[in-house]
């Protein structure tokens, strides 16, 4: 997609966004902002070859437009040995190995952001009522339940067994995953030698070492 995003109506009916940060954080991000204007630029995690638009729209709503953005990401790209050759591969990868191309679907949150258990629940339900093969990794801060009392925005299992099935069963579905797949390739080849943001981080460092 080329040019500026078109207006859309405001969803509705979407999960609150209250509790996802912790209140730590964003008194760590109010201190800070007192120094913002000080900077010369802002470093994120992205990359131009998948928000290149947005990245030029946040820059044009900057109230000092000299001010650079540098989307060196994604960071975490590195290849891992997948083990095929030693005796410490991991059971998933070897049960991984066994099925056919493009029929597991990876479930991950990441790292910033946490499941109360009856996410973790309707997930599970969801997942398997699915019938759809899946690895899910489930790390031991969800197992905590710290949002005990953060149930709003619960999204049924019913509801996600059948967009599970859609992703992986479904003609809209395989457009989607080939679309994500290309997504993936761009990323990859956005931080190698010449890539766009290979030459931001390149941007970068010679604008700290002028």
């Amino acid at each position: 997609m080329t040019g500026k995003p078109f207006q859309v109506d405001e969803p509705q009916g979407l999960p609150s966004a209250e509790g996802c940060v912790p209140s730590e954080v964003l008194n760590f991000v109010a201190i800070q902002t007192e120094f913002l204007n000080s900077t010369s630029g802002t470093i994120i995690n992205s990359c131009r070859s998948i928000e290149g638009t947005y990245i030029d729209l946040w820059k044009e709503v900057q109230a000092d437009k000299n001010k650079q953005i540098w989307a060196v990401g994604p960071l975490n790209t590195e290849a891992v040995d997948d083990g095929r050759n030693t005796n410490s591969q991991h059971k998933c990868l070897e049960w991984l190995d066994k099925q056919d191309p493009k029929s597991v679907l990876y479930v991950s949150f990441g790292t910033t952001t946490s499941l109360t258990n009856q996410q973790i629940k309707e997930l599970a339900i969801g997942l398997e009522q699915s019938r759809q093969k899946f690895i899910w990794v489930l790390r031991d801060a969800d197992k905590g339940d710290i949002f005990t009392d953060l149930q709003e925005g619960m999204v049924a299992s019913s509801t996600i067994a059948e967009a599970v099935k859609k992703l992986m069963a479904s003609r809209e579905g395989e457009e989607m995953r080939k679309r994500a797949e290309e997504l993936g390739g761009a990323t990859r080849k956005a931080v190698e030698e010449g890539g766009v943001s290979r030459m931001e981080l390149n941007s970068f460092i010679a604008h700290i070492t002028r």
